[in-house]
């Protein structure tokens, strides 16, 4: 069974790097007035999410720009699917300020000008890596997240 698992995994990954090679990464260069993280504060620009039941301030530029992310993950923990990040050591201590200004706040996470998750903040977080287990459309606006991440990687270390 252990074996079945492997292939089907490695026929995904094998899929999903097909599908970026064929990707044109041209695309996600292009400019977008919102793509990273942003602050929740009260004199930004209302947002709504999570099916239009909330909504938040975010700041007008990003906390932590997009190209700063290193790898992505899909992780599960304690029974919770999650994307874990890592970022560079700039991201990380953009990162770092951002947690430390917004806990109990909102970060709204923004892919091509769309705001695609918006977790609240439980505790500051160093070092560059945190793990994402909510958003505002659930496990729709996590693989959303994933995916063009995962693609902006893949364009940045291959072309």
């Amino acid at each position: 069974m252990k074996y079945i698992y492997i292939f089907i995994g490695a026929f995904i990954l094998t899929s999903c790097l097909q599908k970026a090679k064929h990707y044109d990464c041209t695309k996600l260069k292009q400019s977008y007035n919102r793509q990273g993280f942003y602050a929740e504060e009260s004199t930004g620009e209302l947002f709504h999410f999570n099916k239009g039941f909330e909504s938040a301030y975010f700041s007008k530029k990003p906390s932590v720009l997009i190209n700063s992310i290193n790898k992505v993950v899909k992780a599960e923990t304690y029974g919770t699917p999650t994307i874990r990040i890592s970022l560079n050591d700039e991201g990380s201590k953009q990162l770092e300020l951002l947690t430390k200004n917004s806990k109990g706040k909102h970060i709204g996470i923004f892919v091509q000008d769309k705001l695609v998750m918006a977790p609240i903040v439980n505790s500051e977080i160093r070092g560059g890596e945190l793990e994402i287990s909510s958003g505002t459309e659930g496990k729709s606006g996590r693989d959303e997240l994933y995916d063009y991440l995962s693609l902006l990687i893949y364009c940045n270390q291959n072309q």
